[in-house]
C-alpha cells in the first residue's frame, strides 16, 4: 500500500498499480452499495422551483459543459431542456445527436405528428393523454424520449410530467406488498395495427438484479393486453395493485404541467418519467424521437456522470 494505491509485484517481475477508489467501485460491495444511480425524486413543488437544467443552444452545441449539464439533469431528475432551438426537424435532430444517434422504431427515426392518425396511437389525436411510459410492448423500451413543439395555433396541449420513481417509492411505503407484486408478476403489454403486432411480458417495476434498486417503471394503461399471464385467482389483486399505483401517479401534487413552445427541446428518461398531455384545439405540430437506453447511458459514463 502506498497512499491511495495498491501496488502488486508479480512473480514474473511485472508491477501493477491500482487506485483504491477504482478497486472499491469495481468490487461486489462497491456496486451493491453505490449511490451512483440514486435519483433525486421530485414533485410539482420541487419542479416549479427550477431544479432541472435549461441550457441555451449555443452553449449546448459548442461546449462539453452544456451537454454535461443536460445529461446530469436527466440522470438526477429524468428531465433536461435545451432552449432557443430553431423550430425544425433538422435542428432538433442535431440537438439529439449531441447525446447519441436517433433510435429507429416502427414510428421512424425523427418523427412528426399532429392529429392525423398515421399510427393507431392516441398521441395522433386531439385527446388528452394520461401519464404513461412509451414502448412497454418492446423488449427494451427507449431510454430517452425527445419532444419539440414546432407550431401550435390553438389552446391547450400542455405537457404533463410525473416522476414514476417517486410514485413507485410512495407505493412501497404505503403498500409494500403491492410494490413487491408489481416488481415480480408478469404483465403483458401489446401494440396492434395493420401489419404490426408487438408484445412484451415483464414486471411493471424492474429492479436491478444486485442492488434491488428501481431501474425502470412500465406504466401504460393504453397498452394493456388480455390478462393471460396470471392465474384467474390473482387477477383481482393485480387490478387493486395497479389501481393503487395509478392513484399515486395521478396525485395532483406529483403532476408537473408545462407548455412547450417552439424553440424548447425536452428530453425525458422514458424508463422513469411518465408523460401525458392536455387535450388541445387548433393545429399542433410536434417533432421528436427516441434514444436507446444503452446509448444514453454510454454518453453519461463517458462524461463521468454515472
Amino acid at each position: 500500500m502506498e497512499g491511495d494505491k495498491l501496488i502488486i509485484a508479480w512473480p514474473n517481475g511485472h508491477n501493477s498499480e491500482y487506485a483504491l477508489e477504482w478497486l472499491w467501485k469495481n468490487s461486489y460491495n462497491g456496486l451493491k452499495y453505490s449511490h451512483i444511480y440514486d435519483p433525486k425524486l421530485w414533485d410539482k413543488q420541487s419542479m416549479e422551483s427550477g431544479n432541472i437544467a435549461r441550457v441555451d443552444l449555443c452553449q449546448y452545441m459548442n461546449t462539453e459543459k452544456g451537454v454535461y449539464d443536460v445529461i446530469k439533469s436527466i440522470v438526477d431528475f429524468g428531465i433536461g431542456i435545451v432552449k432557443n432551438v430553431p423550430a425544425t426537424v433538422e435542428a432538433t435532430e442535431k440537438v439529439v445527436q449531441q447525446i447519441a444517434h436517433v433510435q429507429h422504431t416502427m414510428f421512424g427515426g425523427m418523427w412528426e405528428f399532429s392529429d392525423h392518425l398515421v399510427h393507431y396511437d392516441t398521441a395522433y389525436t386531439h385527446q388528452a393523454l394520461g401519464a404513461h411510459n412509451d414502448n412497454t410492448y418492446f423488449t427494451e423500451a427507449a431510454g430517452l424520449q425527445v419532444f419539440h413543439c414546432l407550431h401550435h395555433n390553438g389552446g391547450g396541449g400542455e405537457t404533463l410530467l410525473v416522476d414514476g420513481f417517486r410514485a413507485a417509492y410512495d407505493l412501497k411505503q404505503t403498500h409494500p406488498e403491492s410494490f413487491k407484486r408489481l416488481s415480480t408478476l408478469p404483465i403483458e403489454a401489446e401494440y396492434l395495427e395493420a401489419g404490426k403486432h408487438y408484445v412484451n411480458v415483464d414486471s411493471m417495476f424492474k429492479l436491478h438484479p444486485l442492488t434491488k434498486k428501481l431501474q425502470q417503471i412500465r406504466f401504460n394503461l393504453y397498452d394493456r393486453a388480455p390478462m393471460r399471464t396470471l392465474p384467474a385467482e390473482q387477477i383481482h389483486q393485480l387490478y387493486e395493485d395497479i389501481h393503487l399505483l395509478a392513484a399515486k401517479v395521478k396525485d395532483p401534487e406529483g403532476e408537473w404541467w408545462l407548455k412547450l413552445h417552439p424553440g424548447t427541446v425536452l428530453f425525458i428518461d422514458n424508463w422513469r418519467v411518465l408523460h401525458g398531455r392536455a387535450s388541445y384545439t387548433g393545429l399542433r405540430k410536434m417533432t421528436g424521437c427516441y434514444v436507446g437506453r444503452a446509448d444514453y447511458v454510454s454518453k453519461a459514463k463517458v462524461l463521468g456522470i454515472i
